[in-house]
């Protein structure tokens, strides 16, 4: 897959790189852009160094397709949502999980995450246009919500925090 990063400092605004054979599904940078992380069709998760194009850590999910990841706004926690409704949150750099959390009021494949500025909260769409609200220190769900419109399917294909964890902008 190739991955393309809009920079003002080169030719046309296109860093462009190619970085693994594999079909990319999601990717994100860190909020300095120096590490990439990206899931791809064999459940495979890759954490890059972009200055050097450096392969840095694998995560290994076998059987589990990752389609949405966000970096901790701090660079040193991963956040990502799978088709198995389940949400990880891993260090950068090591693949240990620090947590894991099934969504049991739901199923359905996690098309979107987002984490709080001060990684306390993180929150997950799916094709349904449901939302969840998570605890992350306590590994629970603090609130559901339907986000629904006049199609029955309304994937939530981005979610972000503000600044200060008050409010949300929610694209479905």
């Amino acid at each position: 897959g190739i991955l393309k990063k809009w920079n003002k400092g080169i030719k046309n605004g296109v860093f462009e790189v190619d970085l693994i054979n594999s079909k990319i599904i999601s990717g994100a940078f860190s909020s300095d852009g120096s590490l990439l992380i990206t899931s791809h069709v064999d459940s495979l998760i890759h954490l890059w160094k972009v200055d050097d194009k450096r392969l840095i850590g694998t995560i290994e999910q076998p059987n589990i397709l990752t389609r949405a990841l966000v970096f901790s706004s701090d660079g040193n926690f991963i956040f990502h949502g799978s088709d198995h409704a389940i949400i990880r949150m891993n260090p950068t750099h090591e693949s240990n999980e620090l947590i894991s959390l099934k969504n049991r009021r739901n199923n359905k494949p996690i098309h979107a995450v987002a984490i709080s500025p001060k990684s306390k909260l993180g929150i997950t769409g799916d094709r349904l246009g449901n939302i969840f609200l998570w605890d992350l220190e306590k590994k629970r769900i603090l609130k559901g919500m339907v986000m629904r419109g006049r199609n029955p399917i309304n994937i939530i294909t981005d979610i972000k925090f503000s600044d200060d964890s008050t409010a949300l902008i929610i694209d479905g």
